[in-house]
């Protein structure tokens, strides 16, 4: 199976939201009010291949994160920590991409942020002016994405292409996925009498729910057909509850006969969503018929057909399961590309801090 370069585009893409995103730096990256943009220091905190990254900066990002994320906890040095390596490794990936002669436009910034926010760039950029900060910082975060991107384009485009031993491999290791054994079963057939909690609708009530349960298991008791009360019975319900709606017969399902239904014990529990039915259920030996069972908005009839047993065990080929291998392993490795590169410039990268208490580990973003 071969991938295109669109395709590993797409998937390195989507990765990098994971660092650079606009929910983490849109608005963070806007000041608090011009008063305390003057206080701002301007004291060089970190510098990284020469760039510098100012004490403003990161107490102004860092209080900004801290109050959107953190409001009912807030953790202003771990706020610190996460912005620290952030603008870090923003400068990181624009320097690595200015050695590699790769370059983003204007342009692609101004198509990327109106994209992230579903609205015009302009309209964007005026809304931002209300918090008086850095808005070409935040189109920096956004030129480092885009610029991440493409770093991880050249450096794995055509290397990411999953090898058969690989996908062998990965298949031994999940064998245990790729078994199926059809569970047991149970074949019934049920009745059922739907009710709404809006007493103010006269058809769907849970008095005459309850009322055509119980006239449909007297009927039953006195030896009545069930297939056959089933489908009648279970139509003129149907109708009932239709003709408040407007809805003709032509236009439901209630011409077509009432078919078997095949539960397993799991869906038992489901089914109607209340453990009483899978215990009444449970209870019955084939043939035999329960009493009503109220189940959620149902009242239900149910009559026990047979017991299924459980089906042989069936491992599917690798050859039956190679193509969903092959995606679930190109995404490994698609990721392992996007956080390697990222361990790698972080660990070339000549970064300087002012501050020991700021030094953090830089190869991976902070928890």
């Amino acid at each position: 199976m071969k991938i295109s370069i669109r395709n590993i585009s797409a998937i390195l893409f989507v990765l990098s939201a994971t660092i650079l995103s606009a929910e983490t730096g849109a608005f963070s990256l806007f000041g608090e009010n011009k008063e305390k943009n003057a206080n701002r220091s301007n004291v060089v905190a970190i510098t990284v291949n020469g760039a510098k990254i100012t004490e403003g900066q990161i107490v102004t990002i860092a209080k900004r994160r801290e109050e959107e994320t953190s409001k009912s906890n807030p953790d202003y040095n771990q706020a610190r920590k996460v912005v620290i390596w952030e603008l870090v490794f923003t400068e990181v990936v624009l320097h690595k991409g200015k050695e590699k002669h790769i370059s983003v436009s204007d342009k692609e910034v101004k198509e990327t942020i109106s994209q992230m926010a579903g609205i015009p760039y302009e309209e964007f950029k005026k809304n931002s002016a209300n918090y008086e900060g850095d808005f070409s910082g935040y189109q920096r975060t956004i030129k480092a994405r885009i610029m991440y991107h493409k770093l991880l384009l050249k450096e794995y485009a055509g290397k990411l292409e999953p090898t058969e031993e690989q996908m062998k491999a990965y298949y031994n290791e999940h064998i245990s996925e790729y078994r199926y054994q059809e569970p047991e079963k149970y074949r019934l057939k049920i009745i059922q009498c739907w009710f709404d909690e809006d007493t103010n609708n006269p058809y769907q009530t849970e008095a005459l729910a309850k009322a055509d349960a119980q006239e449909i298991l007297r009927k039953l008791q006195k030896g009545e057909d069930f297939d056959v009360l089933n489908n009648a019975e279970t139509k003129a319900h149907i109708q009932r509850i239709l003709k408040k709606h407007g809805i003709g017969q032509s236009e439901s399902d209630s011409e077509k006969d009432t078919n078997d239904t095949l539960l397993t014990k799991e869906w038992l529990r489901r089914y109607p969503f209340s453990p009483e039915f899978e215990n009444a259920v449970l209870a019955l030996k084939p043939g035999q018929i329960s009493d009503i069972i109220q189940a959620g908005h149902c009242f239900c009839i149910v009559k026990f057909i047979e017991r299924v047993d459980e089906g042989e065990a069936i491992v599917k080929s690798f050859d039956e399961v190679k193509e969903q291998i092959h995606k679930y392993v190109y995404n490994k490795l698609s990721e392992d590309a996007f956080y390697g590169y990222m361990r790698k410039i972080m660990a070339e990268a000549d970064i300087k801090f002012a501050n020991e208490q700021d030094k953090i580990e830089m190869s991976s973003p902070p928890n």
